[in-house]
């Protein structure tokens, strides 16, 4: 079974280094978007969110949302998109795009609006209406 665990919320649940070098393993072999922020990480790109995807014990996938709050007007936006080749498919990045734009939407530092994958912007107001009339039963549930 593929688990999607919210690494910044629960690190502690790996162990002390399997997790880092799981992810670095994963950015070196099995990006899915280009990188084009290879190189030294800048001072003010923030990690808004990041997620794991895991089948059991082993890293498979994952990603996260990063903030470049020193380039005027950037969105947070998806990036290092890393999958196995196995798990490369629209339903799991879809899957992970949503754990992230959940993860960022309780705590939006860069306003309402992530940029995807896709290059697509996702506006977290109009999502964050629709999952509240959900929750009071005014939409149906979404099935897999």
């Amino acid at each position: 079974m593929l688990e999607i665990f919210e690494t910044l919320k629960s690190q502690a649940d790996w162990g002390e280094t399997g997790l880092f070098e799981a992810m670095e393993d994963l950015l070196e072999w099995s990006c899915v978007d280009a990188r084009p922020d290879q190189g030294p990480w800048p001072d003010g790109r923030v990690v808004c969110a990041e997620c794991v995807l895991a089948k059991g014990d082993d890293v498979v996938g994952m990603a996260r949302l990063l903030w470049d709050s020193h380039i005027e007007d950037s969105l947070p936006r998806v990036a290092h998109l890393c999958l196995t080749p196995t798990y490369h498919t629209d339903f799991v990045i879809e899957s992970l795009e949503t754990v992230l734009a959940e993860s960022y939407a309780a705590e939006p530092i860069a306003g309402d609006h992530i940029r995807l994958s896709n290059g697509r912007v996702l506006d977290l107001l109009g999502n964050t209406r629709a999952q509240t009339r959900g929750q009071v039963g005014q939409l149906a549930p979404r099935v897999i």
